[in-house]
């Protein structure tokens, strides 16, 4: 790449990262107080801290439904008092230890809280830019712009990241892991054993981060595997496994010291080997909803919809306690955009298969790293009834580089002109349809013709111009992100 080409690049990533601080901060300032889940409950375990200068312990009583739902009926008047919301007082400590400094300095403020999570999010990006072109060197300056880009302008990343809770930290130790990974598994040479062992403290970190760090662990079995299977010979599928071992012992061992004080506290202060907390957390929410309870009133059809239907829309864009959607012509032109892209991406693993081309040891890695995200969310649901794709933002990095390379693949000219065909037979299906009074959703219609149009425009322009192409479902993105606190959050949720 030419110093000019990484110049132009780094200047984009840099406004990109402006852009989701200037976001981050919008967010937070017009955001009500308590209007993001479960910032009450995540603010009182930083109070605890300050306040009493000991871990807190979670306790039958923390987590009250009715209390919960009249507050939030309320919109959290300050005549009611949030201090019985308590019950994420089993989370591991590091990111409400992090946030005590800034709570005593602020005398307890909720604004500059929110503001550290915003700069912790920043990270979050640099991170993901990182992991995208140390995995790729050799990869196109979009690739990594794209991904970053995709993490900056969700909205509901912008509305998570901008509130006082654990996720952004999680997402942030969980890329420096993944980072260090794709770094070890295309560094050339012998095995640094040293460097797994650094790498392993930062897991360790991560266990004292957020349960939904623990993905890091399998996912650095998977790195092991991929490495040393990759350097048996030609043609024969056999791994090192004393290699494997060494570097596995390397990065868990330091990882679990790490971790042992914060487990062998819970074993002793919940008692039956609970080493995460989380026996005493099922124990303690009662009221909250059951899958089984779902299915058993409302049936698998059913629930298997509706679960689709509000992960996809709170992955988005559903702000408060999931009471406010956004408007549903959004979701229906965010959901185009989604087929499109994951039609793209399909695309190029097809061609992928046809050239025989092998996929790369990082793209493997990433694709673990998705796939286990989306396996805890799922075995979450499967006890408790939490239809929050807020819950996938871990997966953000591999999501954003597919939905980056599924965009690129559509603006070939081949499979512009296929996509051009398929959304066109929509939009004239839909049409008759709605002639025929068959159907009423004249919007989906309407957003399916723009889809053609915004196509067939692309069939017209020169190659050079597919940048431009690329850029503009980003820039509609961060078009939403603007207007959302000012159409969505603040009318609705302000007391």
């Amino acid at each position: 790449m030419s110093k000019r080409s990484l110049s132009v690049e780094q200047t984009i990533l840099a406004l990109v990262i402006l852009a989701y601080v200037s976001l981050g901060v919008l967010y937070a300032v017009l955001t009500p107080p308590w209007q993001v889940p479960d910032e009450p409950a995540h603010y009182n375990y930083v109070r605890y801290l300050v306040e009493e200068r000991r871990l807190p312990v979670l306790r039958i009583g923390d987590y009250d439904q009715a209390y919960l739902d009249e507050i939030r009926d309320h919109k959290f008047d300050p005549a009611y008092s949030i201090a019985p919301i308590r019950y994420e007082f089993h989370q591991p400590p590091l990111y409400y230890l992090l946030l005590a400094p800034v709570y005593a300095l602020g005398a307890g403020a909720l604004l500059p809280l929110r503001l550290f999570s915003v700069l912790l999010g920043a990270g979050v990006l640099v991170v993901a830019y990182r992991v995208i072109k140390d995995g790729f060197p050799s990869g196109p300056g979009w690739l990594a712009l794209g991904t970053v880009s995709f993490m900056a302008l969700i909205p509901q990343h912008i509305a998570m990241t901008s509130a006082v809770q654990n996720d952004v930290l999680a997402e942030l130790v969980l890329g420096v892991v993944l980072l260090g990974l794709v770094r070890w598994l295309r560094s050339d040479g012998s095995t640094s054993f040293g460097r797994m062992a650094v790498l392993g403290l930062v897991l360790g970190l991560g266990l004292w981060t957020k349960v939904s760090v623990y993905i890091a662990i399998p996912l650095a079995a998977i790195a092991v595997w991929l490495r040393f299977r990759s350097k048996a010979p030609s043609g024969e599928r056999r791994l090192d496994l004393r290699g494997a071992s060494v570097a596995l012992a390397a990065l868990l061992l330091p990882a679990l010291l790490v971790g042992l004080p914060w487990f062998a506290r819970n074993a002793v202060v919940y008692g039956d080997m609970d080493i995460t907390g989380l026996g005493r957390h099922d124990q303690v929410v009662v009221g909250q909803p059951r899958t089984s309870e779902w299915i058993r009133e409302n049936g698998w059809a059913n629930v298997v919809g509706h679960f689709a239907r509000t992960t996809f829309h709170s992955f988005w864009a559903q702000f408060g306690w999931m009471a406010v959607p956004i408007d549903g012509r959004i979701y229906t032109a965010l959901g185009l955009l989604s087929g499109v892209a994951l039609l793209g991406f399909v695309f190029g693993l097809l061609d992928a298969w046809e050239d025989q081309r092998a996929f790369s040891t990082v793209s493997v890695l990433l694709a673990c790293s998705g796939l286990l995200t989306l396996a805890s969310y799922l075995w979450y649901n499967l006890s408790f009834y939490q239809a929050q794709g807020r819950y996938l933002f871990t997966a953000l990095i591999p999501l954003g580089l597919a939905w980056t390379l599924g965009l690129k693949e559509v603006l070939w000219l081949r499979n512009a002109r296929l996509v051009v065909v398929a959304l066109g037979l929509a939009a004239i299906i839909g049409g008759v349809r709605l002639v025929t009074r068959t159907c009423s959703d004249k919007w989906r219609v309407l957003i399916d013709g723009l889809g053609v149009a915004f196509l067939c425009l692309r069939c017209l322009f020169p190659k050079r111009f597919d940048g431009w192409f690329l850029a503009a479902p980003y820039l509609l993105l961060g078009l939403l992100c603007v207007v959302s606190p000012f159409r969505f959050i603040v009318p609705y949720l302000a007391p």
